[in-house]
């Protein structure tokens, strides 16, 4: 299973461009502090996580944060997932500053910055698209 796969999305793309493997490695750190947010290990994908986290164990926040992803995360997820990167190579520095300030924080010093960031760096990699999307086709008229 790819790590697109994990977030529930395509099964094949070309992964082989530079645009793919950023967000793929960006993808993988992302899962691996959701998963260390919620305290949850070597889970098959983040829907068995929706599925199957015993709720009760959660803290207060834990579950708020989980309700988000459910709700509104995934899908911004799955429409960065669905965006064309195959020519943004404008778009890897931005990849690489969100995984730099991912793996920065993995060690959960503040785990309330931690769980900011798994909600705003989908949000900013969303708007660095779209603005990368324009700028390519105000450059082509």
């Amino acid at each position: 299973m790819n790590i697109r796969e994990w977030f529930g999305g395509i099964k094949e793309y070309d992964q082989s461009t530079l645009a793919a493997i950023s967000l793929d490695s960006f993808l993988e750190i992302y899962a691996k502090a959701t998963m260390k947010y919620l305290n949850v290990s070597g889970s098959q994908s983040l829907e068995d996580i929706f599925d199957f986290l015993p709720k009760y164990r959660l803290k207060k926040i834990q579950k708020l944060f989980l309700e988000y992803l459910e709700e509104k995360g995934l899908s911004q997820i799955m429409d960065i997932l669905s965006s064309d990167l195959s020519q943004s190579e404008l778009l890897i520095p931005h990849i690489e500053y969100y995984k730099y300030i991912l793996k920065a924080e993995i060690d959960f010093e503040y785990p309330d910055n931690v769980r900011s960031f798994l909600v705003d760096l989908p949000i900013y990699l969303s708007w660095d698209i779209d603005r990368i999307r324009e700028d390519l086709e105000n450059q082509g008229n």
